[in-house]
């Protein structure tokens, strides 16, 4: 999964450095995402699958971390805000780090004691989980673009 985030983040910075729209780079980035978790990580049963998983999601999911830069400098145009911004940004990832290991612990520890490990119903739970998480940051993205524009429409 690294290798993909890797190549995904440097497409995806590419992608930003080419003035390709922040809010299209970052829905993308989590609908994909949240749609590889909801199909491919769902039924997979073998490790062909579970591989194409972590492509797909390895490629997408974390590309969103690649944008931050330019999130930063179109979030404000203050010089010495940029750098806070990029550290808000830091900052909550860090705490989803930080809060993964209890959250993900919490969610398969109900499912230990009467199913195997190895089928991927044991991780139903986090799949809904990470699905949902993906979709609501999808979500949140498309509303703050269409306010935005709204908002530049409404100059003109």
């Amino acid at each position: 999964m690294s290798i993909f985030q890797v190549c995904g983040q440097f497409v995806f910075g590419y992608l930003s450095d080419q003035r390709v729209p922040l809010s299209v780079l970052a829905c993308l980035s989590t609908v994909v995402a949240a749609l590889a978790t909801f199909t491919i990580w769902s039924f997979a049963e073998s490790l062909p699958v579970l591989i194409l998983f972590a492509a797909v999601y390895g490629f997408f999911g974390p590309g969103f971390t690649a944008l931050w830069g330019r999130i930063s400098t179109a979030t404000t145009d203050d010089v010495t805000a940029g750098p806070l911004v990029f550290s808000l940004l830091c900052f909550q990832k860090g705490v989803g780090n930080v809060l993964a290991g209890p959250i993900g612990g919490s969610l398969v520890r109900g499912r230990q004691s009467s199913e195997s490990l190895s089928t991927p119903t044991s991780y139903h739970e986090i799949i809904i989980f990470t699905g949902a998480c993906m979709l609501a940051s999808a979500f949140v993205i498309g509303l703050h673009s269409s306010r935005l524009l709204g908002t530049l429409f409404s100059q003109h």
